[in-house]
């Protein structure tokens, strides 16, 4: 069969579905919910810019939205699970905060843990 007689979803795949190439890192983490209550560190592996693919210990469990701190990038984003086979999930990253004075105070919270973990 010639390529252009293929069946469409013979030749989609998913990394065709990507707004950007996948970037992949190794970068230090953190998973933070409520409200800066509880977190998980975590290693962020593809970065493309609206998406990340992250590791998490193996056992534990995340919610659906959160905030993803890139500890070397000194920024928090506000992320989705799009999917999510342990111990990897993808990520859509809907918002970028820079993790300087210009964080609205309401999230003051994640520069505090970023403080912390730059510190180890």
């Amino acid at each position: 069969m010639k390529d252009r007689e293929r069946p469409e979803f013979w030749t989609v795949s998913p990394e065709n579905k990507r707004r950007e190439p996948r970037k992949r890192v190794l970068l230090s983490g953190k998973i933070v919910y409520r409200d800066g209550a509880a977190s998980v560190d975590c290693a962020i592996l593809d970065h493309p810019g609206t998406g990340a693919r992250v590791r998490i210990p193996r056992g534990q469990t995340i919610p659906s939205r959160f905030h993803l701190i890139d500890i070397r990038n000194r920024k928090a984003y506000e992320a989705v699970v799009v999917w999510f086979a342990p111990p990897f999930a993808g990520l859509r990253l809907e918002h970028a905060y820079p993790l300087d004075s210009s964080l609205p105070d309401r999230l003051g919270y994640l520069r505090k843990l970023w403080i912390e973990c730059a510190a180890r």
